[in-house]
């Protein structure tokens, strides 16, 4: 789902996963599953994985798989990375109690996207946290590709979809980054990026807000 053009895997070993990864052990404890969805680089996955949350990370490009699977077993990491592309069909969401989906759902359609999403939450067994970053429709994606053909949310989109559903937001926010893409004159592509963690409730939490 991700292009490995601009990092090799052995500077993505050594990157900073995104800021909002880092908040997941504010929510799990160590040793929950993970499902990385479209793990690129792997730089999330690793984080993870050095923090003691077994994951399998899912990718639709099978170098990049079996690059993250020898980096993992040289490092004993517990990562089972996997090709699979969400493209053409869901993961088994219900084996895992945190799904991680960031930067790849623009890489859907919309109606696709929505249905990956739906189906997610469907899926979800109570207490199961889902961490999701999202390209929204405001930067320089949108420009570029055609937003029938490519899913860009609108800012509080995806907060707005999972509050109306019952689900606990505890990180809902927007910011814009550069990415690893760039035009023709070099500089990095901006976009507004829409992140959230977001929990499905369980007997009883309402005590804990």
């Amino acid at each position: 789902m991700v292009s490995r053009d601009t990092f090799t895997l052995g500077q993505a070993r050594n990157m900073s996963p995104l800021p909002i990864v880092t908040e997941i052990p504010l929510f799990c404890p160590t040793g929950t599953r993970v499902l990385d969805v479209g793990v690129g680089t792997g730089r999330n996955t690793f984080f993870l994985a050095r923090y003691g949350f077994p994951v399998d990370a899912i990718d639709s490009c099978a170098q990049g798989v079996g690059e993250i699977n020898e980096c993992a077993k040289a490092h004993a990491l517990p990562v089972r990375a996997m090709v699979q592309d969400i493209r053409e069909r869901d993961p088994l969401f219900r084996q895992y109690e945190i799904i991680l989906c960031t930067l790849t759902l623009h890489y859907l359609s919309p109606e696709r996207a929505n249905l990956f999403l739906a189906n997610a939450r469907h899926s979800a067994t109570s207490r199961t946290i889902h961490v999701i970053g999202a390209i929204t429709m405001d930067g320089d994606f949108s420009n570029t590709y055609s937003s029938t053909e490519r899913y860009f949310p609108k800012r509080d989109e995806l907060r707005r979809t999972y509050a109306n559903e019952g689900w606990r937001i505890h990180r809902a926010y927007e910011q814009r980054l550069a990415m690893a893409q760039t035009h023709s004159d070099g500089s990095p592509m901006l976009n507004v990026v829409s992140f959230l963690i977001a929990q499905k409730p369980y007997p009883g939490w309402e005590r804990h807000t």
